[in-house]
């Protein structure tokens, strides 16, 4: 039996190339190597992607408790909320603000199947703001399989 040559999968060591088996019409002449290779590339790119926003959201949460809490200290928000309110670019950013959450919170709505966490995570996000998201996202991050990406962050129901 012959197989013409065009039909094998080659493996490039040092530009040598060297057939490694025979292609299979079955698979549409797909090589195995080069499948497994994007498989693999696809993989690690995705673990690299939920690795940087794990890192990066954790860095963001501690920022904002720090900034928070700091602020906190210099000045009570209560004691402001009349004269903030007086400014309309504050007015402005609070409505901005509660558009996000209102966002967030349906994302959160179609992932989550308790109503009573629903509705307890919907008075955390508009109590503590990027606090409460970030933690939430961080925790739905830390949830992820091995293998998981960010499509099953966004899609897959916890």
């Amino acid at each position: 039996m012959s197989f013409s040559l065009h039909r094998f999968c080659y493996i490039n060591l040092t530009g040598a190339s060297i057939p490694i088996f025979h292609r299979d019409k079955a698979d549409g002449g797909a090589c195995g190597a080069d499948v497994n290779r994007n498989l693999l590339f696809k993989k690690n790119k995705s673990h690299l992607m939920i690795n940087f926003l794990k890192i990066v959201f954790s860095a963001l949460l501690v920022f904002m408790c720090y900034k928070v809490i700091s602020t906190s200290l210099e000045s009570n928000l209560f004691q402001q909320w009349d004269f903030l309110g007086s400014i309309p670019w504050m007015r402005a950013t609070l409505w901005d603000f509660y558009a996000n959450i209102f966002i967030i919170t349906l994302w959160m709505f179609y992932k989550e199947k308790n109503i009573i966490l629903k509705i307890s995570i919907t008075i955390l996000f508009v109590c503590l703001g990027s606090i409460a998201t970030l933690a939430y996202v961080l925790v739905h991050l830390f949830k992820l399989k091995d293998g998981e990406g960010v499509k099953e962050l966004l899609v897959n129901k916890g």
